[in-house]
């Protein structure tokens, strides 16, 4: 299951049906609504599977398995860790936030507003943060503003672009290996066979195969 990540997510899916029969027999139809949600998506994302055997799209959904499980997790922690020390920053400097002559209320009233508001910068929503600094004390209003320039230097410029670059690498390494999508087919018989009973596999085997004279079995 480790080398098929969209299988386990679709098998994933399949448990969640099984888990919405007793809402619809109970009539617990907003619960059930959610559960539905998650089940179109984690069953849409099984197509992945079978497309990796194609020629065309093959190495790109290798390219996406690869980035997601390496670059893109080394991404998050690093980004991670900034963006929970930076939230904590803000949320102390937003704690003398002045509601009186603010406009508008606290963005940092808490830890968990302050990681909200903090991501939504790293995504290029900065102003409305940046115009309230000002009702903050003077001294923190100007170390706020400090931070605000390397925030935006580390996270939005440097590790947004590491991030390319590493991507870059991994579809360069991916699309550098020759029939690529072969192997990847051949992956994928491997793993849907591993799924059959060997009886099952057995029974198959008769219908595209001929037996020589000693009762051997020939395949064709």
């Amino acid at each position: 299951m480790g080398a098929c990540p969209s299988r386990v997510i679709f098998l994933v899916g399949c448990f969640m049906v099984l888990l919405a029969i007793p809402l619809r027999f109970f009539c617990i139809r907003d619960l059930e609504d959610h559960l539905a949600v998650l089940i179109v998506l984690c069953t849409t994302f099984y197509f992945l599977f079978f497309c990796r055997a194609a020629k065309f799209v093959g190495p790109f959904v290798i390219m996406i398995y690869r980035m997601v499980a390496k670059d893109l997790i080394t991404f998050v922690i690093v980004y991670g860790i900034f963006i929970l020390g930076f939230s904590q920053a803000y949320y102390i400097i937003f704690q003398t936030y002045d509601n009186k002559i603010g406009q508008d209320r606290n963005p940092m009233e808490n830890s968990a507003e302050s990681i909200m508001q903090m991501f939504i910068m790293s995504l290029g929503g900065f102003s409305d943060v940046y115009k309230m600094m000002q009702y903050c004390q003077p001294v923190l209003n100007y170390i706020g503003k400090i931070e605000f320039v390397v925030f935006i230097g580390l996270v939005t410029v440097l590790l947004v672009n590491l991030l390319i670059a590493m991507m870059g690498n991994t579809y360069s390494e991916i699309a550098a290996i020759k029939n690529e999508w072969m192997r990847q087919w051949a992956r994928t018989v491997l793993v849907l066979e591993r799924g059959i009973s060997p009886s099952a596999r057995l029974r198959s085997q008769d219908g595209y195969c001929e037996y020589m004279a000693d009762g051997t079995k020939a395949l064709v």
